[in-house]
Formats: structure tokens, sequence, C-alpha cells
């Protein structure tokens, strides 16, 4: 999600947030919070090299969030497709973006999803670029 806004039309993620939507939380991170260990496999990834270097208190945003939904104290962000978790509903940004997810990472900006999403939250291309069907 690097682009910035320009002239030329590229995609600018700046005041859009519709791949956050409806994601719930940060995609990937559960499994490291769910009870038991998580595998030597996941605690290797990125997403796991990149839970342990979080700061505390981002850490701690996830493991109670995740812990008040096991007891069922918070609806299942997942199942009902909301907003994620970190995104911040003024700024349209991520409130924790240097520790976001892989799949956050690898997501093509002004890619066919992007501007799907885009187009279901009714943020239009950028300028000089048609709508895709």
């Amino acid at each position: 999600m690097t682009p910035l806004p320009t002239a030329g039309g590229e995609v600018s993620c700046e005041g859009c947030g519709a791949c956050c939507m409806h994601v719930g939380v940060p995609l990937g991170y559960g499994l490291f919070f769910r009870p038991g260990a998580p595998s030597e496999r996941e605690r290797q990834s990125a997403d796991g090299r990149r839970v342990r270097a979080m700061p505390a208190e981002v850490r701690r945003e996830l493991a109670d969030y995740h812990a008040a939904r096991a007891r069922g104290e918070v609806p299942d962000r997942d199942r009902l497709e909301m907003p994620c978790l970190w995104l911040d509903p003024d700024t349209r940004r991520c409130r924790h973006y240097d520790w976001r997810p892989q799949v956050c990472r690898d997501f093509e900006v002004g890619g066919v999803w992007c501007l799907g999403f885009r187009r279901e939250r009714g943020i239009g291309p950028p300028p000089g670029q048609a709508q895709q069907e």
C-alpha cells in the first residue's frame, strides 16, 4: 500500500480504506492468539516474526480482542465482515501500519481487488482513469 496521490492518475490509499472495510481483524494474526502454541512454521513465518516484534500495546490489543471473542464477549468480526480492528474510521488509515500482516503488504494497490472494493464502497477511480468493469 505504498502509492501516494499523483497527478498522473495512480491509485492512492489516501482516504480510502476500502480493502480494510470487510476483514474484521488483521488477517493471519488470529492463529498467534488461539489456545495452544503456534507451530514452529507459523512462528518462523513473516507474520510470526512480526507478531513477536510488535510493541506490547499492539500485541495486547490483538490478544485482548481474541480472548474476548473466545469468551463470547465481543462479536466475531471475521464473520460479520466488519471493518478491520486497526482501521481508523476518521482517517481511513491503518492505526498500526508498520505492523500490518503480510496479506496487507502483498495487496495490490490499484489491482482488480482494490478497484472492486473501491467500487463497492463508492470510492471512485483516480483522476483520468475510467471505472473498470
